[in-house]
């Protein structure tokens, strides 16, 4: 019980996310095993085309969250390297930095 009171209350902190940190987190954290089945168990999946450019083009993921973290997180910052090798790590500082 406590398990699912705790996944409920995960579930509406997602809900209660802007639109822009939902796509952030699931840049780094939908092809995660730790991660990839919650995006799966809520319904999430941004629009398709979004992903490859995110992706393909550093500016535009680097873009979303330097726009999101406004402010929070230094402009210079190697997110490249950070979004590559250290995805979940980023996502929970992102978090804490977000609150």
């Amino acid at each position: 019980m406590k398990a699912r009171d705790l996944l409920n209350d995960e579930i509406a902190a997602w809900n209660y996310l802007s639109a822009s940190r939902q796509k952030t987190y699931y840049l780094l954290l939908h092809e995660t095993q730790e991660f990839g089945g919650f995006f799966k168990y809520v319904g999430y999946a941004p629009n398709v085309s979004w992903i490859p450019s995110i992706l393909a083009s550093k500016s535009d993921w680097e873009n979303l969250i330097v726009k999101e973290f406004n402010g929070k997180v230094c402009s210079h910052a190697k997110f490249e390297t950070l979004v590559r090798q250290y995805p979940i790590e980023l996502a929970y500082c992102l978090a804490v930095i977000g609150a």
